[in-house]
């Protein structure tokens, strides 16, 4: 991934500086599913700032249809627990890194791609970072 892609994404996000950080922590924190679990506490701790804006700035977030947010509560007693975030898929392109390589792949110990193969060797020319980060300027 381009190093500058993830702060692009958290550029487009219209929201204050605040709602831009907390988006790009919560973009930073999600599983593969976009998700994570964190109370809102632990971030206002880590940035210094009030829960208060951590929460302001949470609901800006959901209301520009950039995040959803899901209350959750404890089994016993009922009481709250931290909220479940979900950064909203229709406004994130998420770049992987570690992602594998088509020429490291194998089906069996008796099959591999052929390196000699035309298509293969073609491959090996594209820059595909290049490539991904050109595809993501058009991505809304």
């Amino acid at each position: 991934m381009n190093k500058l892609t993830k702060f692009k994404i958290c550029g487009e996000v219209n929201a204050t500086i605040t709602g831009k950080l907390l988006y790009l922590i919560l973009y930073e924190l999600a599983d593969p599913n976009g998700e994570i679990i964190i109370p809102q506490k632990r971030i206002s701790d880590a940035l210094r700032i009030s829960k208060a804006t951590v929460s302001r700035n949470l609901h800006r977030l959901r209301d520009g249809g950039y995040i959803k947010i899901y209350a959750r509560y404890h089994a016993e007693g009922g009481g709250r627990a931290a909220n479940k975030y979900r950064i909203n898929e229709a406004k994130m392109y998420r770049l992987t890194d570690g992602q594998m390589h088509m020429f490291d792949y194998t089906l069996t110990d008796s099959f591999t791609l052929d390196p000699n193969n035309r298509w293969m060797q073609m491959a090996q020319c594209v820059p595909w970072e290049l490539a991904e980060d050109k595809v993501y300027a058009y991505v809304p």
